[in-house]
């Protein structure tokens, strides 16, 4: 979220099962547009199951970190 925070573009990556309370971690942080991409919990996945989800998971990362930054509401006022 700092790196967010000071204008460098950043993607939170987080398990599925802790989106939720990443979420209201962002909204409290004051980030509610923070991009965020949900990957399955990897650790109990066999070796072989896991590059499938990493490689999905890049790809959304790179869609999150060339997509238009949306504008805050801060911004809009300034």
């Amino acid at each position: 979220m700092e790196l967010e925070r000071r204008g460098v573009p950043s993607v939170t990556i987080v398990c599925q099962e802790f989106a939720a309370l990443a979420e209201v971690a962002a909204q409290a942080a004051g980030q509610p547009s923070l991009p965020m991409v949900k990957i399955p919990y990897i650790v109990p996945m066999l070796e072989g199951e896991v590059p499938p989800i990493a490689d999905r998971a890049f790809e959304e990362i790179i869609s999150e970190l060339t997509a238009p930054v949306p504008e805050s509401p801060v911004q809009a006022q300034a």
